[in-house]
């Protein structure tokens, strides 16, 4: 078990190891830990505070995932994700939230995401929707390849 795991993690890593992550938490002792998880992960993470500053951080950089929380002061994960939307229809984000409230599981689907992990955290669900985005931006990718190829032809 423990080397199917290992090789899980190196696997995600082979495919992190250029991607770009907003991690976007409130509560400081857990952002600190899941960051630091993350970065085990991904070559790059930037961390915001809250929503307004996961926002500013997304205005000024590109990033291949989001990560948010989304009960959050100044403004929540929804508001962010509707923000982020109107920048970038087809940007991969994935909710962290402690809260299991219909409400916000239905907003999350209309706005697309990828997938709504609760707290705390699973170690497997969070590998597995992680390699969900990652596969989901390869095909991505691939695709773009593939037009931008026909474009030419």
């Amino acid at each position: 078990m423990k080397n199917k795991t290992a090789t899980e993690i190196q696997s995600l890593i082979d495919k992190a190891k250029d991607l770009y992550v907003l991690y976007v938490e409130d509560e400081k002792d857990l952002r600190e830990k899941t960051a630091a998880f993350f970065g085990k992960i991904f070559a790059h993470i930037d961390v915001a505070t809250d929503g307004k500053d996961g926002l500013e951080k997304y205005t000024k950089n590109p990033y291949d995932i989001v990560i948010t929380d989304i009960l959050m002061p100044r403004m929540n994960g929804i508001e962010l994700i509707e923000n982020i939307r109107k920048q970038n229809k087809k940007q991969e984000i994935i909710i962290i939230s402690a809260y299991t409230e219909l409400s916000y599981l239905m907003d999350s689907i209309k706005l697309g995401v990828t997938g709504y992990l609760i707290k705390p955290l699973n170690f497997q669900d969070t590998l597995n929707m992680i390699r969900q985005s990652l596969d989901k931006l390869q095909a991505f990718r691939e695709v773009e390849m593939y037009k931008t190829k026909l474009e030419t032809i």
